[in-house]
């Protein structure tokens, strides 16, 4: 089949619509923010044709979307919906254009003074409500998580407050819109100008009747929260849990996958474990069973911990670390979020904390092969509890209980069987490539270098061979080339003749779940690779930087496990080919097994119990004195 570049990006693009879709008047699959975009589009045009009627539709619907509230929340995802600017400055271009519209038609100057006193009028008010006397802000210093309620009910109805004084601004831009809208009227039908008007002064003065009275409630929760009145509410909900264990983390809400991979583990650890999270963005976890707390203000920290708390886990090194790390009541410990090579699973900054878990001897063994004294009786090899069959067995009860009864690990099959034909499943080939890093000397991923090059190889080669593409959920997070990559190889295996299920459209089936229904895994330089050991199944590694393989396997351990993969496609079907029949390196995987993942025959959920009730019993109630300074 040959690969057409430019109906890639567009399907590349009619993805992205979908992935982003909102509903309009209840049509899924449209998307919302491209038909704002257009309504502006719209009355530029209209200018052009010289056609105000054009501009006042432009505008009404304009004004109803928003008022619909059926734009997308996040500043991230608007993008073009406000153009990193707020709902005056939006007005302000919908008066703009409008006026402009009606001035190429050759509209009466009654009609444009009218018009524009009317605007003028909506926008003062707009300034009135948003003004710091009536302004009213729910980014809290402190908020409520997961299973913590204090604090959740008050939040609530703040945030509802600040939802009624938005509604109050929407409501006088609706009455721009309608006035607009009557005013237009005119031009367009030859009636007389004085019922458009008196139509437009009533609903002008309707909308600021409701915008007054969205203004009076608006100001009967202002106190609540600025007082600090729920900032101590939420302390004294999360005091009141009395957690044993603190998990903290300082990540945005994109990487909380760190965390997420260890909370089925917190749940069944036998110990209450509380979770702190310092990035405001986070909204919510994976979890209604343990609590969980936002604080943005360092001062507020120490006032987390309760008689009870003597152990604090860092699934991720931050400088934000120290804000916690400084306590000395408390055991910390660095357990990080998967068992890798990269550079981070052996930073000198690990030095700053009590205990560092590892998965097996060969997290141990990084540190000393990057240089980085650590003393020995320091670490504790705890396996890689998220793997536990037991924990992966109580995941998939809650997601079918969640789901009445039919779980997405079920629906995942059902699609496959169907997918089948009836015949046996074809043989799966699972490429999960990493992100991009923070910076560059972090970066493993193959996704830019050999990525679409690599994909294409496969199903030139290999037409029968089923392939599930599931890059990390934080590519194309520093490098937008990364993203567009991601977008090429997705709109690629759509267009495939044979099918390759997607993981965008099953988002609550997890890696470890994907990894089941693998007969080969193609991944990078991440803990993904170690993972994948524990199914004893081939796996291919990827090689960007052209390492030969003596250093390739002497900087990153883990290579030595798999198939090396460099970024020319010609050598890749005799890899794969390899791979699949004879593998070769099947003993080399089971006795690296161990050294990465630690004792197969012990279940690491058992492990990690044991190596938290013990560290938690050692730690005294006036907490472990450090022998080194952090």
């Amino acid at each position: 089949m040959q690969y057409n570049p430019g109906m890639s990006r567009l399907q590349s693009a009619w993805r992205l619509i979908l992935k982003h879709r909102r509903l309009l008047f209840g049509i899924p699959g449209f998307y919302v923010s491209y038909a704002f975009a257009a309504t502006y589009a719209a009355m530029a045009l209209a200018i052009l044709m010289r056609e105000p009627f054009v501009a006042g539709v432009g505008y009404v619907t304009a004004a109803v979307i928003e008022a619909a509230d059926i734009l997308p929340a996040s500043r991230r995802e608007r993008r073009i919906t406000d153009w990193r600017r707020g709902l005056d400055v939006r007005s302000q271009w919908r008066i703009l254009l409008y006026v402009a519209a009606m001035a190429a038609a050759g509209a009466d100057g009654a009609l444009l003074v009218a018009f524009a006193v009317v605007a003028l009028a909506a926008n003062l008010g707009i300034r009135v409500i948003r003004s710091p006397i009536l302004g009213l802000s729910t980014d809290r210093r402190l908020r409520p998580l997961g299973a913590l309620d204090q604090g959740a009910d008050r939040l609530a109805k703040a945030r509802a407050a600040v939802r009624r004084r938005d509604l109050a601004e929407l409501s006088l831009q609706s009455a721009v819109a309608g006035a607009g809208f009557a005013l237009t009227l005119p031009t367009a039908f030859d009636v007389r100008l004085a019922p458009a008007v008196v139509a437009a002064f009533v609903i002008g003065v309707a909308a600021l009747a409701d915008a007054a009275e969205a203004a009076f409630r608006c100001r009967r929760f202002r106190p609540m929260l600025l007082l600090g009145d729920h900032d101590q509410e939420v302390i004294e909900g999360f005091r009141a849990y009395d957690p044993e264990v603190l998990c903290y983390f300082n990540g945005h809400r994109r990487s909380l996958y760190a965390v997420n991979v260890w909370l089925r583990t917190f749940e069944e650890s036998g110990r209450r474990v509380g979770l702190i999270f310092r990035h405001n963005d986070v909204a919510e976890i994976e979890t209604d069973r343990l609590p969980g707390i936002v604080v943005t203000d360092d001062s507020l920290v120490e006032q987390l911990i309760t008689p009870s708390t003597r152990v604090a886990l860092y699934p991720a090194n931050s400088t934000l670390n120290i804000h916690l790390l400084r306590d000395n009541r408390l055991s910390h410990v660095f357990i990080g979020h998967g068992d890798s090579d990269k550079a981070g699973s052996a930073s000198p900054f690990s030095r700053a904390y009590d205990r560092i878990w590892v998965s097996g001897q060969a997290g141990i063994d990084r540190y000393a092969a990057a240089g980085v004294e650590i003393p020995a009786d320091r670490f504790d090899i705890v396996g890689r509890p998220p793997l536990s069959s037991k924990l992966r067995a109580i995941e998939r009860d809650m997601a079918r209980a969640a789901d009445s009864g039919v779980g997405p690990t079920e629906r995942l099959l059902a699609e496959l069987d169907e997918t089948n034909n009836g015949g046996s499943a074809p043989t799966t080939i699972l490429y999960a490539p990493t992100w991009e890093g923070y910076f560059e000397e972090a970066n493993y991923s193959s996704l830019e270098a050999m990525g679409l090059d690599l994909v294409r190889a496969i199903c030139e080669h290999f037409p029968a061979v089923r392939v599930i593409f599931k890059p990390h959920p934080m590519s194309g997070h520093r490098r937008s080339e990364a993203k567009i990559v991601v977008s090429e190889i997705e709109a690629l295996l759509s267009d495939a003749e044979t099918y390759h299920p997607s993981p965008t459209l099953h988002p609550d089936v997890d890696l470890y779940d994907w990894f089941d229904h693998t007969d080969m895994l193609v991944t990078d330089i991440s803990s993904v690779l170690s993972d994948f050991l524990m199914w004893d199944r081939p796996c291919a590694v990827t090689n960007p930087m052209q390492l030969s393989a003596a250093e390739l396997g002497t900087r990153f351990p883990t290579t030595r496990t798999a198939y090396v993969l460099d970024p020319d496609a010609r050598l890749v079907a005799t890899v794969l080919e390899s791979a699949l029949t004879h593998d070769p390196l099947r003993d080399r995987r089971h006795e690296a097994r161990r050294h990465f993942l630690g004792d197969p025959d012990h279940d690491p959920l058992e492990m990690f119990r044991e190596q938290l009730t013990s560290l938690y019993d050692a730690t005294r109630s006036v907490g472990l004195i450090r022998e080194d300074p952090i």
